[in-house]
């Protein structure tokens, strides 16, 4: 395993210049999604970003010498962890002019190699795959949108004054259905107590959206990583509801069950004679009252709700996948970019 400490020196100023002139328009995306999400494997960036995971090594191979990027892979008994990415000093310098107040000298990579030895990492990247597998759906069907995809550290000061911190956000489109969501990711080191806890705080949803018209309060996804995992926390999660005034609240087990798009998704029964269906992502935004989107929507970052003034004020938005610099006709290059070293032959689909 690459060690989580690295002590760099400065980037001299012709390695900058280097790192502007290689640098385009799909590294400096790279560099915030990375930056926005913290650690992101060479799968994840490839759903994103590319249209095979060869292409994708061969640049990020040049992203990492470039110290736009640092890789790190986490210890596995057995097999082989894929690259893991974390943004160094040359991404922060890319990320600088769009970003006010940033100082790339300021950037640690150090910290943010810490996360080999986390134990959250696999929690972090389970939430990231969630997301970058919805992306990449988008990418390849017709009928649906890229996802708005918040972080779980950009939910918890959006949501700091009523004390929830959930994993992401997100905003999915299909069939001209809009749902927007909030993920708990489970990977199993709660005891079920603390799921149905957060069950509380999420009532607080309701309570701070009182009086606003639209849009409905976002669904509640838990995800599991078993059948039987998912089976055992369904029971306290519906014992902890029963009587309570929630937004929907749905569970799967993901990834084994489905996609995180199909018909995975398990609504807490309403009634004790209530027994519920599995339903696509898209249903659910149908059961919660999510409007109906026009052919052309777009979907938006959060801070476009129309939020009831007991909601906490945005942070920053995150970064949208629907702001992704690309053309959107069918991934083709962009035809004022010449850089050809900028690896920015995106792919078709």
């Amino acid at each position: 395993m690459t060690s989580p400490q690295r002590k760099t020196p400065p980037l001299t100023h012709d390695r900058l210049l280097d790192i502007t002139t290689r640098a385009g328009t799909r590294d400096r995306l790279i560099a915030g999604l990375v930056d926005a999400h913290r650690v992101l494997t060479t799968p994840q960036i490839t759903q994103l970003c590319f249209g095979s995971e060869a292409t994708a090594r061969t640049r990020l191979h040049t992203l990492t010498s470039l110290r736009v990027l640092a890789r790190f892979r986490p210890r596995r008994d057995t097999g082989s962890h894929p690259g893991h990415y974390v943004l160094d000093a040359g991404g922060a310098f890319l990320l600088e002019h769009d970003i006010p107040d940033r100082d790339h000298r300021r950037h640690r990579v150090d910290k943010r190699l810490a996360w080999a030895t986390s134990q959250r990492l696999p929690h972090l990247t389970g939430t990231n795959s969630f997301f970058t597998t919805l992306a990449a759906t988008a990418r390849h069907h017709p009928d649906t949108f890229p996802p708005t995809w918040a972080p779980g550290h950009w939910c918890e000061k959006w949501l700091s004054l009523i004390n929830l911190a959930p994993d992401g956000f997100g905003t999915w489109v299909q069939d001209q259905q809009l749902v927007d969501f909030f993920l708990e990711y489970d990977t199993g080191t709660e005891h079920l107590a603390q799921l149905a806890k957060k069950l509380t705080r999420y009532r607080h949803l309701l309570d701070g959206a009182a009086g606003a018209p639209e849009p409905p309060v976002p669904c509640v996804l838990f995800v599991f990583a078993s059948p039987a995992r998912e089976a055992h926390a369904r029971r306290a999660l519906t014992h902890a509801a029963h009587g309570k005034n929630l937004p929907l609240i749905a569970t799967a087990a993901y990834p084994a069950a489905a996609h995180p798009a199909g018909c995975c998704w398990l609504p807490l029964p309403t009634s004790p004679d209530h027994q519920p269906r599995r339903h696509t992502l898209a249903d659910l935004g149908r059961l919660a009252g999510h409007p109906q989107q026009p052919a052309d929507y777009i979907p938006t970052a959060p801070n476009d709700l129309r939020l009831a003034p007991a909601w906490p004020p945005l942070p920053t938005a995150p970064i949208s996948l629907t702001a992704d610099p690309r053309p959107t006709g069918r991934w083709a290059p962009r035809p004022d970019n010449q850089n050809h070293d900028s690896g920015n032959d995106w792919g078709g689909r």
